[in-house]
């Protein structure tokens, strides 16, 4: 697991950002597994194993529960099976499971932080990103993924701080900027 911690304003969500493609580096290059990211689109990112799950939930309203899960089986079709996929973002978060039919709008501000880190996780990622994870969220309803699954995704989170740190875990893949 890699946390990047800092204050507000100090980066941490443009990392993540400039990392899936939506920013691009002013100098330098981003690079995962050694291929370098800082050329791709974001959908070819994800493509590579990497999942995100941004601040503000970035999930598609016109679409159910449902399908916001589903439609990252359908940007990487490999890997695991859809269904063993969709399994595992239902078990980490099974509020979701009755919410099937519901739209974007319909769930509150948790809920559709939950929905967005489902949908990651349904990427079958091999680093999950997840902005400000716990924003909006209960403590019951945080996630246990490192737990529910052996073949649960590396992560990184940006956390508020006063003071900048970045801290590395040797199981997690290397990311540089």
């Amino acid at each position: 697991m890699v946390c990047l911690v800092g204050r507000n304003g100090a980066g941490k969500t443009t990392t993540l950002r400039t990392i899936m493609g939506y920013h691009r580096p002013r100098s330098g290059s981003v690079r995962f597994h050694d291929v370098p990211l800082h050329e791709r689109r974001t959908h070819e990112i994800a493509r590579l194993g990497l999942g995100f799950a941004p601040e503000e939930s970035g999930i598609f309203p016109d679409l159910t529960v449902a399908e916001n899960i589903e439609i990252s089986t359908w940007t990487r079709p490999g890997g695991r099976p859809a269904a063993e996929r969709l399994a595992l973002a239902y078990e980490i978060f099974p509020v979701l499971k009755k919410y099937g039919p519901r739209k974007g709008p319909e769930m509150s501000g948790g809920e559709r932080k939950m929905l967005s880190i489902a949908r990651a996780l349904a990427l079958d990622p091999q680093m999950l990103l997840l902005d400000e994870p716990f924003e909006g969220l209960s403590p019951p309803s945080c996630p246990r993924w490192p737990r529910a699954s052996p073949r649960s995704p590396s992560a990184a989170m940006p956390c508020s701080s006063p003071s900048p740190t970045f801290t590395t875990c040797p199981t997690s893949p290397r990311v540089s900027t």
